[in-house]
């Protein structure tokens, strides 16, 4: 079983998603043992209301030592990096293809951007595509070997607020889809599913197994 760390620090919905994914008994591949924030915030308080260890560290231009060892006690097989931060040079070596970024569009295209502005700027640019990238993480921002995309079709009379629900559920389920395929090998055929009516394409495809959360489920997570 691969061992994740989560490094966040905002809200942790796609830490959320996955702890919540495996208390459902439907993965049994990877499993989240610690999470290290930066500061303050809803993802640290989730990990510790869920018995999941956790560390507040320092982590700026004259502290990075905290957070390099931290890592190495841990020796994570995988680091998820919804950190507001740019890694240095140490941990991004000592981690070398361990360490994973979602950004939210297609790169190459938005480098830079953080969060969903992303989608912003596709409006502005008349875009006919949004989506997610999962990277491994390099020595430059929003770089690195893609190791999945996913996409869908942007219609400018749909709200971005619809569009920003689709996006963080479809970017959730590529998360799962990425943590399953570094035990596995079987991929489905089928690489569309329907989120919230809107038709999203995975590349690589889903595995036939992963169950889509329900609606009640997605309403739990917003609620945490």
């Amino acid at each position: 079983m691969h061992k994740i760390v989560f490094l966040a620090s905002s809200n942790g919905g796609t830490l959320k998603f996955l702890i919540e994914y495996i208390k459902l008994n439907l993965v049994k591949e990877f499993n989240v043992v610690h999470v290290i924030a930066d500061r303050p915030c809803n993802a640290l308080e989730y990990a510790k209301n869920n018995s999941i260890p956790a560390n507040l560290v320092r982590y700026n231009k004259d502290n990075r030592s905290e957070l390099l060892e931290l890592l190495k006690e841990i020796n994570p097989d995988f680091v998820i990096t919804n950190i507001f931060k740019i890694l240095d040079q140490n941990i991004v070596d000592t981690f070398e293809n361990r360490l994973i970024n979602f950004h939210y569009s297609l790169l190459p295209a938005f480098k830079g951007f953080i969060g969903i502005d992303t989608l912003k700027e596709a409006r502005k640019l008349n875009c006919q595509f949004v989506g997610s990238t999962c990277h491994f993480v390099d020595k430059d921002v929003d770089n690195g070997r893609i190791i999945s995309q996913m996409c869908f079709q942007l219609k400018q009379t749909v709200a971005d607020s619809i569009y920003t629900n689709i996006m963080f559920r479809a970017n959730c389920i590529m998360a799962l889809n990425n943590l399953l395929a570094f035990s596995r090998e079987k991929l489905y055929l089928d690489s569309s599913v329907k989120i919230l009516d809107e038709t999203v394409h995975y590349s690589p495809a889903l595995f036939e197994d992963i169950v889509l959360p329900d609606e009640n489920f997605w309403d739990l997570i917003n609620s945490l």
